[in-house]
């Protein structure tokens, strides 16, 4: 097999990145791939340093913007890419160089698959960790091939769009885009409109992906932004056709999942002010959406919250004994 795959780079302020990002794809053992990089209004050095290695490699394609936001980019990458094949990538992140060869080499065996989900390594400035979400899937199931409608956990895997290799057809023909609303949970939206869209899902125990940790966003208000972010793409979501028609245990492992994400936010905010106003808007979040009916009042969810200052109390205290363990 030598199938076209097309990887899209949003690039955003990233001079010091995106060289390591690019030398990544350009050291694939598998040669035949597109670089499609998206400059989405770089205001530093980011341009001149894909032009300088550009020269170099025929593959590297250079679209510039003005700067509307990741989910823009890549939208217009999809849009722009030729492969029959196309995977999402960070300027300041980078892939192992055997990432494109063993995709192709599964395509080989399994060639009905849209989406292929494999693992990632975060990397601190002193640390490295495995992050084994997939391959410990795969054990527990005992299988590489899943679907929605029988194992709707795997919404629980990712919330990312950069480690999945997508069939760009399935995309297509199912008009899944990311949403152009400056979100911060487009990745969600975007992954959980791929999963509803009932694609044939192939697991990879590799972790191919390198996510790049060293700059931390754990600020109050990147908080807060994701809770509400979190809220708008769940509306948006609401109004979509795919999620109208599923079940109601799938939209109930769906309605767990944002629960989920909006707590893990909400509770790495310290600023009392900020806890208070989430506090009001998470209650009359869960009162006006008739979905969370679905998840019974004993639900766990709905007892964190219910319970938030316990919660907050239990997690440091859990932190403290791993950091002790450590």
């Amino acid at each position: 097999m030598n199938k076209l795959i097309s990887i899209i780079v949003t690039v955003y302020n990233k001079e010091k990145t995106i060289d390591r990002c690019l030398q990544s794809l350009l050291n694939q053992t598998y040669n035949n791939i597109e670089i499609i990089c998206i400059n989405d209004g770089s205001t530093d050095s980011s341009l001149k340093r894909i032009q300088s290695i550009a020269r170099y490699d025929k593959r590297i394609k250079i679209y510039n913007q003005k700067n509307k936001g990741v989910s823009y980019a890549r939208n217009r990458g999809i849009s722009l890419c030729s492969g029959d094949y196309f995977l999402f990538i960070d300027g300041d992140d980078w892939l192992d160089k055997t990432c494109c060869e063993i995709l192709i080499e599964t395509l080989a065996l399994k060639p009905n698959t849209n989406v292929i989900l494999y693992d990632y390594i975060n990397v601190y400035n002193k640390s490295v960790y495995k992050i084994n979400r997939v391959k410990n899937f795969i054990k527990k199931y005992h299988k590489t091939f899943f679907n929605l409608n029988e194992t709707p956990e795997i919404i629980y895997i990712t919330a990312s769009s950069c480690q999945q290799l997508f069939q760009k057809e399935f995309i297509l023909n199912n008009n899944i885009r990311f949403p152009e609303a400056n979100l911060n949970t487009e990745d969600l939206f975007f992954w959980i409109s791929v999963l509803l869209s009932n694609p044939k899902l192939e697991f990879l125990k590799q972790n191919f992906y390198y996510y790049d940790k060293t700059v931390s966003n754990s600020r109050s208000k990147d908080l807060y932004k994701n809770i509400r972010d979190a809220f708008t793409s769940f509306k948006l979501l609401q109004k979509t056709n795919i999620y109208i028609n599923s079940t109601n245990h799938v939209k109930k492992v769906i309605v767990s999942y944002y629960l989920l994400m909006i707590l893990n936010s909400w509770s790495s905010i310290n600023d009392k002010e900020t806890i208070n106003i989430l506090n009001n808007d998470i209650n009359d979040f869960l009162k006006n959406n008739s979905e969370f009916k679905l998840l019974p009042k004993s639900n766990h969810i709905f007892l964190l919250f219910k319970f938030k200052y316990i919660y907050k109390f239990f997690r440091k205290l859990i932190l403290l004994i791993i950091k002790r363990e450590i």
